[in-house]
Protein backbone atom coordinates (compact mmCIF):
# COMPACT_ATOMS: atom_id res chain seq x y z
CA UNK A 1 0.00 0.00 0.00
CA UNK A 2 1.25 3.78 -0.91
CA UNK A 3 1.13 5.96 1.64
CA UNK A 4 -0.37 9.64 0.99
CA UNK A 5 1.48 11.91 0.40
CA UNK A 6 0.03 13.86 3.72
CA UNK A 7 0.59 10.69 5.32
CA UNK A 8 4.68 10.39 4.29
CA UNK A 9 5.26 14.07 5.13
CA UNK A 10 3.92 13.41 8.60
CA UNK A 11 6.29 10.50 9.45
CA UNK A 12 9.28 12.62 7.59
CA UNK A 13 8.59 15.72 9.78
CA UNK A 14 8.91 13.34 12.73
CA UNK A 15 11.64 11.08 12.08
CA UNK A 16 13.39 14.66 10.97
CA UNK A 17 12.45 15.98 14.40
CA UNK A 18 14.31 12.30 15.65
CA UNK A 19 17.19 13.09 13.97
CA UNK A 20 18.03 16.67 14.30
CA UNK A 21 17.69 15.88 18.29
CA UNK A 22 20.21 13.19 17.46
CA UNK A 23 22.89 15.00 15.82
CA UNK A 24 22.42 18.00 18.33
CA UNK A 25 23.22 16.02 21.21
CA UNK A 26 26.15 14.90 19.88
CA UNK A 27 27.07 18.44 18.65
CA UNK A 28 26.44 19.88 21.83
CA UNK A 29 29.32 18.57 23.54
CA UNK A 30 31.17 20.65 21.02
CA UNK A 31 29.54 23.83 21.40
CA UNK A 32 28.49 23.86 18.02
CA UNK A 33 24.86 23.95 16.76
CA UNK A 34 22.86 22.28 13.87
CA UNK A 35 23.46 25.48 11.93
CA UNK A 36 26.97 26.17 12.94
CA UNK A 37 27.79 22.63 12.10
CA UNK A 38 25.73 23.05 8.46
CA UNK A 39 27.83 25.92 8.10
CA UNK A 40 31.63 24.14 8.73
CA UNK A 41 30.33 21.63 6.38
CA UNK A 42 29.27 24.24 3.85
CA UNK A 43 32.85 25.47 4.16
CA UNK A 44 34.58 22.62 3.99
CA UNK A 45 33.07 21.41 1.15
CA UNK A 46 34.08 24.17 -0.89
CA UNK A 47 37.45 23.47 -2.50
CA UNK A 48 38.26 27.33 -3.29
CA UNK A 49 36.66 28.56 -0.93
CA UNK A 50 33.06 29.91 -0.35
CA UNK A 51 31.49 33.44 -0.31
CA UNK A 52 28.45 33.93 2.96
CA UNK A 53 25.85 34.29 0.51
CA UNK A 54 26.85 30.37 -0.92
CA UNK A 55 27.21 29.92 3.13
CA UNK A 56 23.41 30.94 3.66
CA UNK A 57 21.89 29.86 0.81
CA UNK A 58 23.47 26.08 1.96
CA UNK A 59 22.11 26.44 5.32
CA UNK A 60 18.63 28.49 4.76
CA UNK A 61 19.52 31.54 6.92
CA UNK A 62 19.23 35.16 6.14
CA UNK A 63 22.82 37.20 5.17
CA UNK A 64 23.39 38.56 8.73
CA UNK A 65 22.66 35.48 10.59
CA UNK A 66 25.18 33.37 8.71
CA UNK A 67 27.82 36.92 9.37
CA UNK A 68 27.14 35.80 12.72
CA UNK A 69 28.18 32.19 12.16
CA UNK A 70 31.20 32.79 10.00
CA UNK A 71 32.62 34.91 12.53
CA UNK A 72 32.14 32.65 15.35
CA UNK A 73 33.97 29.64 13.69
CA UNK A 74 36.43 32.41 12.69
CA UNK A 75 36.86 32.68 16.62
CA UNK A 76 37.02 29.83 17.00
CA UNK A 77 39.77 28.84 14.27
CA UNK A 78 37.52 26.49 12.54
CA UNK A 79 37.30 28.67 9.39
CA UNK A 80 39.34 31.54 7.64
CA UNK A 81 39.12 34.11 5.37
CA UNK A 82 40.45 35.80 2.54
CA UNK A 83 39.18 38.60 -0.45
CA UNK A 84 38.07 37.19 -3.17
CA UNK A 85 40.35 37.38 -6.17
CA UNK A 86 37.28 38.69 -8.27
CA UNK A 87 35.77 41.30 -5.54
CA UNK A 88 37.52 42.08 -2.92
CA UNK A 89 34.58 43.27 -0.98
CA UNK A 90 33.41 39.83 -0.81
CA UNK A 91 35.36 36.99 1.54
CA UNK A 92 35.93 33.40 0.84
CA UNK A 93 35.72 31.12 3.69
CA UNK A 94 37.73 27.90 3.91
CA UNK A 95 38.00 25.51 6.47
CA UNK A 96 41.23 25.75 8.60
CA UNK A 97 43.40 22.69 9.34
CA UNK A 98 42.12 22.45 12.98
CA UNK A 99 38.60 23.32 11.39
CA UNK A 100 38.93 20.35 8.90
CA UNK A 101 40.15 17.94 11.95
CA UNK A 102 37.23 19.14 14.30
CA UNK A 103 34.69 18.39 11.39
CA UNK A 104 35.88 15.10 10.82
CA UNK A 105 35.87 14.02 14.92
CA UNK A 106 32.15 15.76 14.83
CA UNK A 107 31.45 13.73 12.19
CA UNK A 108 32.64 10.56 13.40
CA UNK A 109 30.46 11.01 16.70
CA UNK A 110 27.59 11.90 14.88
CA UNK A 111 27.71 8.87 12.75
CA UNK A 112 28.06 6.92 16.17
CA UNK A 113 24.76 8.45 17.47
CA UNK A 114 22.81 8.08 14.60
CA UNK A 115 24.01 4.52 13.96
CA UNK A 116 21.48 3.04 15.98
CA UNK A 117 18.72 4.57 14.51
CA UNK A 118 19.99 2.60 11.33
CA UNK A 119 20.79 -0.40 12.97
CA UNK A 120 17.29 -1.91 11.84
CA UNK A 121 17.09 -0.83 8.18
CA UNK A 122 18.50 -2.63 5.48
CA UNK A 123 21.07 -1.18 3.49
CA UNK A 124 18.60 -1.32 0.01
CA UNK A 125 15.97 0.81 1.99
CA UNK A 126 18.62 3.37 3.22
CA UNK A 127 19.77 3.63 -0.39
CA UNK A 128 16.28 4.12 -0.93
CA UNK A 129 15.37 6.30 1.84
CA UNK A 130 18.79 8.33 0.38
CA UNK A 131 17.24 8.47 -3.27
CA UNK A 132 14.58 9.88 -2.11
CA UNK A 133 15.48 12.64 0.78
CA UNK A 134 17.71 13.56 -2.72
CA UNK A 135 14.25 13.92 -4.63
CA UNK A 136 12.30 15.75 -2.57
CA UNK A 137 15.26 17.89 -1.87
CA UNK A 138 15.99 18.50 -6.15
CA UNK A 139 12.34 19.20 -6.44
CA UNK A 140 12.26 21.47 -3.67
CA UNK A 141 15.28 23.90 -5.33
CA UNK A 142 12.85 23.64 -8.69
CA UNK A 143 10.33 25.24 -7.37
CA UNK A 144 9.37 28.96 -8.21
CA UNK A 145 8.03 30.68 -4.97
Amino acid sequence: MVLPPSQAAYLQTKSHQVLRETVLRALTPHKLNVTEWRALTAIAQAKEGIRLSEIARFVSVEAPMVTVIARKLVKRSLATFASDHSDRRAKQYRPTEAGARFLAQVAEEIESALRPLFSDISSEDLHAYFRVLQGIIAAGENQTI
